[in-house]
């Protein structure tokens, strides 16, 4: 289709009626937000959006956006300057250049080089002619850890460098024989063979927000958080959703730092807590949207030209049937040195965003408009 663009100046399912407003900050200072929408033109092949664009990577120059499509495999290059489709690099699943089932992982690299990790733990890097330059497994990881190879699941990853090989990621450590299972950050640094891990245990208190949950044919653990990964010149930030507090990983110093949230206009965490157990898959929706009514935060975002970082955090609502109805979103802004320097309630948005990135001074909010890519974008005037 052809590329459409225009201001919201009418209501919508995503929007209130203005596209404009002005919003009272903690900082006494005011926000101003402005909004518009532009259409991506897919050139009539058929976009991959079942992910949201969420496993994806950009140019140094933000000019460019890689999609990664699992079903075909592929890549898809999109032009973010004049909003369309540029080309796809075709992948193979199987075999000496296979990237493996369901890559969810992936992350561009120096020299013209990519990095792909699949739920069944193929991980490697290839060139953008669709082979494998290396393949990367765990065994050295077991061993520098001293546990039973097979017993770490690498649960998320990048590589924030491909020579040496440097593997950042989520890990989960089932060694134990009582079947407790310990979770932590990691960086594994392949020529030194040196591993630098952080728990979660010293970040929050997860195991109040992890059930047993009785499916009827089976009892199955589920959790109520998830960690995003934000990678930036510099270091990775990782965040999560029951809390504002961050990790901030320094390439440079090569250590971990807590990041403490400081918000005075939305809660720095959430306060409710699951039960042990719970009788159902319904019984353990119902608790976690208890959780989501509070607060849920989303990973912070990093704007290139101003250097500073966006955080949106949202309050869901729900109807008797434990729908989603609409959604308070907030919007945190973050110097470089991670001290919020202003927030405020964004009366524009009345659902979670979707994947997002900022390019141009803009936050790009992606949207499925009946199988097609569209961008939500928000100007925001600090």
């Amino acid at each position: 289709m052809f590329m459409r663009y225009f201001l919201i100046l009418i209501c919508s399912g995503i929007f209130a009626c203005s596209s404009k407003n002005s919003s009272n900050l903690v900082s006494d200072k005011e926000i101003t937000v402005s909004i518009d929408t532009v259409y991506l033109d897919g050139k009539g092949e058929i976009i991959f959006v079942f992910n949201g664009l969420s496993v994806s990577d950009f140019s140094t120059d933000q000019r460019l956006m890689f999609n990664f499509d699992f079903m075909t495999p592929s890549i898809e290059i999109f032009d973010l300057d004049n909003l369309e489709f540029q080309e796809r690099i075709l992948l193979e699943k199987e075999g000496p250049n296979g990237v493996g089932e369901m890559v969810y992982d992936f992350n561009l690299l120096e020299g013209d080089l990519f990095f792909a990790g699949s739920r069944d733990q193929n991980l490697g890097l290839f060139s953008f002619k669709g082979e494998m330059q290396r393949n990367i497994t765990l065994e050295k990881i077991h061993e520098i850890k001293q546990v039973p190879f097979g017993t770490l699941a690498l649960k998320q990853s990048l590589v924030l460098q491909s020579e040496p090989l440097i593997l950042f990621g989520e890990f989960s450590d089932w060694s134990k024989n009582d079947g407790t299972v310990k979770e932590f950050i990691g960086v594994w640094y392949e020529d030194e063979e040196y591993f630098e891990e952080y728990g979660i245990e010293d970040w929050f208190g997860f195991e109040n927000y992890r059930a047993m949950v009785d499916l009827g044919n089976f009892k199955t653990s589920f959790n109520a958080y998830w960690f995003l990964m934000e990678n930036i010149p510099g270091g990775v930030v990782v965040s999560t959703n029951l809390t504002s507090s961050f990790l901030w990983f320094d390439k440079t110093k090569r250590e971990f730092r807590l990041v403490k949230g400081n918000h005075q206009l939305i809660p720095n965490t959430v306060n409710a807590v699951l039960s042990d157990s719970y009788p159902s898959n319904e019984s353990f929706s119902n608790a976690l949207n208890e959780i989501k009514k509070e607060i849920s935060y989303l990973k912070p975002v990093w704007d290139w030209d101003n250097e500073i970082f966006y955080r949106f955090a949202y309050k869901e609502k729900f109807d008797a049937n434990g729908k989603v109805v609409a959604s308070q979103v907030y919007l945190s802004v973050l110097n470089k040195d991670f001290s919020i320097i202003q927030e405020s309630h964004v009366p524009q948005l009345n659902k979670s965003p979707n994947f997002h990135f900022v390019k141009d001074g803009k936050i790009w909010i992606f949207e499925n408009v009946e199988d097609e890519v569209s961008f939500i974008r928000v100007k925001i005037d600090l």
